[in-house]
């Protein structure tokens, strides 16, 4: 969608007029903000952090290629935040206003997760946006998990191995408790030893529509390479790989295990078969 194409070549000058800011620290501004205008029927407000990590937050983005929206700003520190965004639906509901004016089939992804209310599903589910399915969350307990694969009830989802706010799947494995290792080892049928392919491949063969994994799964890196901790302002988005790292035996593992489960690009896949 072009609108969205259009937002990597907007980021680099978009960024400078924002900073990165913690949620902490704008949280209570957008709580007034979301109490002052909620029975506001007129506006929707979008309310999230200004930024993540450096670039514009999914509300700052959604408000600079909705017409007739708007961004009130705030000083923090000296420098300029988002305070809120706002737009005008002309009276529409908010799904139809969204349609109208970027179209049908978003390429957005619903991080669903955690404590999610009834007409949050219904709101992803109208507009067919994808879920997301973490297989570490799937471990995590002794209850029967919607995260496991064998529980996915369609394939417009995205499965991950873990996302950038999980450690690594060694790193998770590693401190991972003896329940939660041992019901692993059997769900996957493996002893363990090359646990970060074993997510990969459990991540592949599911029913999903996308499968996503960090780099670091696929290069077995510990916990030393988490990107992120969430709630930890330090030492976050720093692990960097090194060029020869990106090996053709690394990369010949991976055309195979896509093309075992399915997932090469349909013209590499005609070519395979010719």
């Amino acid at each position: 969608m072009r609108k969205f194409e259009e937002l990597d070549k907007r980021m680099a000058s978009e960024v400078e007029a924002d900073t990165l800011v913690r949620w902490g620290g704008v949280k209570k501004i957008y709580d007034e903000t979301l109490e002052a205008h909620k029975d506001d029927k007129k506006f929707v407000f979008f309310d999230g952090p200004a930024t993540a990590n450096g670039y514009p937050g999914l509300h700052h983005m959604l408000a600079k290629f909705l017409k007739d929206s708007f961004c009130k700003y705030h000083t923090m520190n000296g420098k300029k935040v988002v305070r809120k965004v706002g737009w005008d639906t002309h009276g529409l509901p908010v799904e139809l206003a969204i349609e109208k004016e970027l179209g049908e089939n978003l390429p957005i992804i619903a991080e669903d997760l955690g404590t999610i209310t009834q007409s949050v599903r219904d709101l992803r589910d109208k507009f067919n946006l994808p879920g997301m399915k973490i297989l570490q969350f799937a471990f995590d307990s002794d209850e029967e998990s919607a995260f496991l694969p064998h529980n996915f009830t369609s394939t417009n989802c995205v499965c991950y191995t873990g996302t950038h706010d999980n450690d690594t799947t060694v790193g998770w494995y590693q401190t991972a408790s003896q329940y939660s290792k041992d019901k692993v080892r059997r769900y996957m049928n493996t002893d363990g030893s090359c646990i970060h392919w074993d997510f990969v491949r459990t991540c592949l063969g599911t029913i999903a529509a996308y499968a996503i994994f960090p780099l670091q799964d696929l290069m077995a890196v510990g916990k030393e390479g988490r990107m992120n901790t969430p709630g930890s302002a330090t030492k976050n988005w720093a692990w960097r790989y090194m060029k020869h790292e990106l090996s053709d035996w690394l990369a010949n593992m991976l055309h195979d295990a896509c093309e075992l489960y399915g997932r090469l690009p349909a013209k590499e896949d005609e070519e395979a078969e010719e």
